[in-house]
């Protein structure tokens, strides 16, 4: 495969070369962002853009290839890949931007990654504080067509400052798969409340008011959204959690849950 390709480029004088198989679908203005890398960055010998799945376009798409990692086990697995669960392209843009680098660690609230035996703690202090909003979800899921409408009404408890942004996440419960334990291979294993992607394909969510540098109180948004929930999901087990937050600092300011079902 390799050999192929540079005996074909060695026929090319060019300053940039595209490798693209014959089974990938690109979109609009995709070279783009590539072009404007490598002529801001002329140490870098190549780049890529991101491979998403063609059945499921909000998550990575890994062909299959082992990632250049085995573990104890002898399993192959990339970062972003175990076994048959994918990283999705707003989780893996979340785990960067935070760096939170070891686990059990995690936010509350968007603030400081903080390790497991604080949680509680921080999480009353949380509860403790007035709210600044309320956030309401009403769904409405068709079986037949697997198609849900969802309408988030916001409404602000007191004057925000900033621009505010409102994020949808679709979560599945209860999903009966593999697991790695002390122990070995857990092929039973239940994995609970996991992130399948955000609603609507923004990873930072949607701003409110784009014109406004202060929410203020008692103004009231209603974001309504339509989609066909991915057929791998099981509906029965699947909630959404929509959420407000800061656009600069990204903490989180107001949550509500619902299942869609």
């Amino acid at each position: 495969f390799a050999e192929g390709y540079n005996k074909a480029l060695a026929q090319i004088d060019a300053e940039y070369y595209v490798l693209l198989n014959s089974d990938v679908e690109v979109t609009h203005h995709w070279l783009v962002p590539l072009l404007e890398f490598m002529d801001s960055h002329p140490e870098a010998a190549f780049c890529q853009p991101k491979l998403l799945s063609e059945k499921d376009r909000n998550s990575f798409e890994y062909a299959g290839a082992s990632g250049g990692y085995i573990d104890k086990y002898g399993y192959p697995f990339c970062r972003g890949r175990i076994f048959n669960t994918v990283e999705t392209d707003d989780g893996h843009a979340w785990n960067e931007n935070f760096g939170i680098g070891s686990y059990p660690n995690g936010m509350v609230n968007r603030k400081n990654v903080i390790g497991h035996a604080e949680w509680a703690t921080t999480v009353n202090n949380e509860i403790g504080k007035d709210a600044p909003a309320r956030v309401v979800i009403k769904s409405n899921y068709n079986d037949e067509t697997r198609e849900l409408a969802l309408s988030i009404h916001t409404v602000f408890l007191k004057d925000v400052e900033g621009k505010i942004n409102l994020t949808t996440c679709i979560m599945e419960d209860s999903i009966i798969g593999k697991q790695v334990t002390p122990t070995g291979i857990d092929t039973n294993y239940m994995h609970r409340h996991v992130f399948r992607g955000t609603a609507d394909g923004i990873t930072w969510g949607r701003t409110l008011d784009n014109t406004a540098t202060t929410i203020s109180k008692d103004r009231r948004f209603v974001t309504n959204m339509k989609f066909n929930v991915n057929e791998d999901f099981n509906a029965d087990e699947l909630y959404i959690i929509a959420f407000i937050t800061n656009d600069d600092t990204k903490e989180v300011l107001m949550a509500s849950e619902t299942k869609i079902k």
